[in-house]
């Protein structure tokens, strides 16, 4: 073999190693991205929206804030799985859950405003108030539940969920709605207008 061929074998091993060590190894990585945009059921972009990961009451990674065109991108600790927690004044807190630790995500975001989840159908409404209760549930396993705290938060958004008549009459979805929506505001210590919600 010549020397110049060696060499020229030479320099392609170096290179090829070289791309090799530069590849990134999501299996190795130390964090992934979720990005992707907010937007209410009207699909208007949604500003300021608080974006943050939890695995069970632990924040994995950045907590960010949506754009003025309703854009975000997390930063997310490599954790087999994690819940990502979207919440904003003005608009009913949401959640995704159980997503893969081990790959990035584009995750766009459908917000409620307050006052919407009358036209919504009932999932939507049972979505909420689950997101409510993992709120408050995390805070509890956190060792951090304070309800003052959560009542000054998240209180006038309960408050206007009561005035809401979000739920499908007396029907057996209207029951199922109203029972989640009482266990919600007794978690937070939130009196209950007996008189907005169906017997």
């Amino acid at each position: 073999m010549s020397i110049e061929l060696s060499k020229s074998i030479g320099a392609l091993l170096t290179c090829m190693g070289f791309v090799s060590c530069v590849a990134v190894d999501r299996s190795q990585a130390q964090s992934i991205t979720v990005r992707g945009l907010v937007t209410d059921d009207a699909g208007n972009p949604v500003a300021g929206v608080s974006v943050r990961a939890e695995q069970g009451a632990q924040v994995v990674g950045t907590t960010v804030q949506s754009d003025a065109s309703g854009q975000y991108v997390l930063t997310v600790d490599q954790v087999p799985m994690f819940d990502v927690i979207y919440d904003h004044a003005a608009m009913h807190p949401d959640t995704i859950r159980r997503l893969s630790g081990v790959k990035d995500h584009d995750i766009n975001k459908v917000l409620y405003p307050l006052g919407g989840l009358a036209t919504q159908d009932p999932f939507v409404a049972l979505e909420v108030l689950q997101a409510y209760e993992r709120i408050y549930l995390a805070s509890a396993v956190a060792g951090e539940l304070n309800t003052e705290d959560l009542q000054a938060r998240y209180g006038e958004r309960l408050q206007q969920l009561q005035r809401e008549k979000w739920w499908n009459g007396d029907d057996e979805v209207g029951r199922v709605l109203t029972k989640s929506a009482r266990d919600v505001f007794a978690l937070f210590k939130m009196g209950i207008d007996e008189e907005s919600l169906p017997p």
